[in-house]
């Protein structure tokens, strides 16, 4: 499950939703890979279940109504092409680019 994935799937109110330039919260980040394990690890058993409902009640909807609180998405332009004002960014051009970005993110360049 990707983020874009996800934003297409789920188009929640704008109260609720996940702004184009969510990779630039940090705390977003977090949670969001805390959602994608949870939603991996629901959707990947081996006989059907409750996990998939449990899923969206307990992990999905919480997560996205704190979310907005936490990444301060109301101090953001919500746009990742012009910027975002709720953090310093260098605007990326290129795949290469948002990969370097992403691998000294994540600590390993």
């Amino acid at each position: 499950m990707g983020v874009e994935w996800f934003r297409r799937r789920y188009p929640f109110p704008p109260d609720l939703a996940i702004p184009p330039c969510w990779f630039l919260h940090s705390i977003a980040v977090e949670e969001l890979t805390a959602l994608m394990v949870a939603y991996d690890a629901a959707y990947d058993q081996p006989e059907p279940g409750s996990d998939l409902a449990a899923w969206h009640v307990m992990w999905c909807h919480p997560t996205l109504a704190r979310l907005g609180d936490l990444a301060r998405w109301g101090e953001c332009s919500h746009t990742a092409v012009d910027g975002c004002a709720y953090v310093a960014v260098t605007v990326v051009e290129d795949v290469e680019g948002l990969a370097g970005y992403v691998f000294d993110d994540i600590g390993t360049g």
